[in-house]
């Protein structure tokens, strides 16, 4: 894991806020370049998006919050295509696709309802 990435995580999983070169956190968020990445939600899940950009960088940046929480998922590509790898498992997802963890099971979960 890099660095920025490293600090960047650890930032957010304490709430603080932090920016690191083209990276960002308010503690709740963090961004790349602008664009939303990854954020908290309800309970103890964590939402994951590559925002439309499918890159080495915001993989790793994604890949870090997964490694910090111990889940074994892992963003890549596959045929230029976005993929969830676990273990043998391949997952295809697509650029704007949020995807939800619960960071206690380390599983992937369905988006959480929000109600009014």
């Amino acid at each position: 894991m890099r660095k920025v990435t490293r600090n960047i995580v650890e930032a957010w999983a304490r709430g603080d806020s932090l920016t690191s070169g083209n990276t960002s956190t308010n503690g709740f968020e963090i961004y790349l370049h602008g664009n939303e990445i990854a954020c908290k939600c309800e309970g103890e899940v964590i939402a994951l998006t590559l925002s439309g950009w499918n890159t080495v960088t915001t993989r790793e940046r994604l890949n870090g919050v997964l490694n910090f929480y111990g889940i074994k998922y892992r963003f890549a590509q596959r045929n230029f295509e976005p993929v969830l790898i676990l273990e043998r498992d391949v997952i295809e997802i697509s650029e704007f696709e949020r995807v939800h963890f619960d960071i206690v099971t380390q599983r992937l979960v369905d988006a959480p309802v929000v109600t009014s």
